[in-house]
């Protein structure tokens, strides 16, 4: 029962005691319905916190995954001053591109190539004039142009050795006969000369074309090579090119700095112990060699195997397998750590967040002032090491060196650990011991650009003929691939040197005694300057502490 009384101020109202007992047992029922209701709701709430987290990070994924399918793979900025104003971009889109402060390169010059001159007639009907049939006069001069060719022909060579016979009285040689010596052969009883072997083995290792390819091209010139007879040929030439290959790994050994990287390799063979057919291509670049070894491990070992007991400076990246030899090499190595790769780090921020491009960009143009610093700073040392120029710009490029990463550290406080760019900025303070080795020593590259590039022509090798069969053909590659990129570091032309080295193989019935005389850095200046015509300029710096 429920009574209701009031006064000027108050209003009671009595209910019965069970009334009571049932109302408050309802408020505290809602009560504790509400405290559910909101701990659901903050759970909901934190769900969706960590779900658009979630999504934020897929978004930033599809962001890169889009780059790398359908984005520009060229790291190179494109500066502002270049770009297109608005409303004039297809005006400039088919305009030819021109930088400014460069001239064009002059008009390549081929005088140094064979002339053969050809006369053009006109027909005899056609020397008369076509009304009365006066003949024509011979006028002097001619009109003269000239075009480009190459001739290509496969041809058999007969070689006939001439013969003597002695007709002295001396004893024992009256009556002998003797015969001009033979020129020998590459390959034992085999009818491919040296050009044809020259033919395919810089199109395989130095141009990377496949086998097959290339005998199908022989094909149309009227030349059939089977398959198997190159494939055996090339297991004999292993013979003869291993020595080259060792004299290259003993010079890569004894220098003092080396670019180091690494690239998967294929080898169908299967080999006991080794479960797939994944092998790994190494490559060591260092100012007089390009050396390439083939493992099946991308570990330290191999590290271990070339470099163990040296001293020097290794350029490389951030892989695991360099630190781990740097410590444990019984030499001493110092790791320079590859600003290309931080530099990497702060596009990755910018393709996978777009809100955040102008703060990358500040980065990007932060490491861009380092390297022009670092640039300018080199050219002073080789121009004089104990000039003012170099200590000028020595300290700045320090100074510079050092603010970045002060302030890279300060901004990396401000962020939490999921936040975009704290990665990349935690990686300078991480890598930064192996970063700074370019402070101490000018002649070091910021980059190990020079290691990427050495490595590049491989991997399109592998692309294109996936790899190796087996494991002989495997280091044979390695070979090849070490020989010809030394050679162009030197300036040689591979076709001219491999031309030589092969005759003189086939001459001795193997490899020459004389190996001295076919390596770059030993050989007559009388034959290196044969080998240089029609070669690019040598890529050799200036001595680095190594003979």
């Amino acid at each position: 029962m429920v009574t209701t009384t009031a006064n000027q101020s108050t209003r009671y109202i009595t209910v019965e005691a069970s009334v009571y007992a049932e109302l408050v047992e309802s408020a505290q029922s809602w009560k504790e319905r509400a405290e559910k209701a909101e701990a659901r709701a903050e759970k909901a709430e934190a769900r969706v916190k960590v779900l658009e987290a979630q999504v934020s990070q897929l978004i930033a994924r599809v962001n890169q995954l889009e780059h790398e399918l359908y984005g520009k793979k060229s790291e190179k900025g494109k500066p502002e001053a270049d770009a297109a104003p608005k409303g004039e971009a297809d005006e400039q889109k088919d305009r030819p591109k021109k930088q400014s402060g460069t001239k064009r390169p002059d008009r390549r010059s081929h005088d140094h190539l064979p002339l053969e001159v050809v006369e053009v007639d006109l027909p005899e009907d056609e020397k008369t004039c076509q009304v009365c049939g006066e003949p024509f006069k011979d006028f002097p001069g001619r009109e003269e142009g000239e075009t480009i060719e190459i001739e290509v022909r496969a041809h058999r060579r007969k070689i006939r050795r001439r013969r003597y016979m002695q007709t002295c009285r001396c004893e024992g040689k009256r009556g002998k006969v003797v015969t001009a010596p033979s020129p020998g052969k590459v390959v034992p009883k085999g009818k491919l000369g040296v050009s044809v072997w020259v033919k395919l083995l810089t199109g395989k290792f130095l141009f990377h074309q496949p086998v097959e390819r290339q005998l199908k091209e022989l094909e149309l010139l009227g030349m059939s090579i089977p398959g198997p007879t190159t494939t055996d040929g090339f297991k004999r030439l292993q013979l003869l090119m291993t020595p080259i290959y060792k004299a290259i790994e003993k010079k890569s050994q004894s220098e003092k700095h080396w670019h180091a990287d690494e690239s998967r390799w294929m080898v169908a063979e299967k080999i006991k112990g080794k479960k797939s057919t994944k092998w790994w291509i190494w490559v060591f670049k260092s100012p007089r060699t390009v050396y390439y070894k083939l493992s099946k491990s991308r570990s330290s070992s191999v590290l271990m195997d070339h470099l163990d007991g040296l001293d020097g400076t290794l350029s490389c990246d951030r892989f695991s397998a360099y630190a781990k030899f740097s410590s444990e090499t019984t030499g001493s190595i110092d790791l320079s750590y590859c600003w290309a790769h931080t530099r990497r780090d702060f596009i990755a921020v910018e393709k996978k967040y777009p809100e955040h491009k102008d703060w990358s960009e500040g980065k990007l143009d932060a490491i861009g002032y380092l390297y022009h610093l670092h640039h300018i700073r080199r050219a002073a040392y080789r121009a004089d090491p104990n000039g003012a120029d170099f200590h000028l710009f020595d300290e700045v490029f320090k100074e510079a060196a050092l603010g970045f990463k002060e302030l890279c550290e300060e901004e990396r406080k401000s962020l939490s650990p999921g936040d975009p760019g704290h990665l990349a900025l935690e990686n300078i303070g991480v890598y930064w011991q192996g970063l700074s080795a370019v402070i101490a020593d000018p002649l070091l590259d910021m980059d190990n650009n020079a290691a990427e590039r050495a490595i590049r022509g491989p991997v399109v090798g592998r692309k294109n003929y996936w790899g190796n069969i087996t494991e002989w053909s495997g280091h044979f590659s390695m070979a090849m691939f070490s020989i010809f990129q030394t050679l162009l570091l030197w300036g040689i032309n591979p076709r001219t040197w491999l031309s030589d080295y092969l005759a003189a193989c086939a001459c001795a019935g193997g490899a020459p005694s004389h190996l001295a005389d076919f390596l770059p850095w030993s050989c007559s200046p009388e034959q290196y300057a044969k080998w240089s015509e029609n070669a690019p300029d040598p890529c050799v710096p200036e001595p680095r502490g190594s003979s």
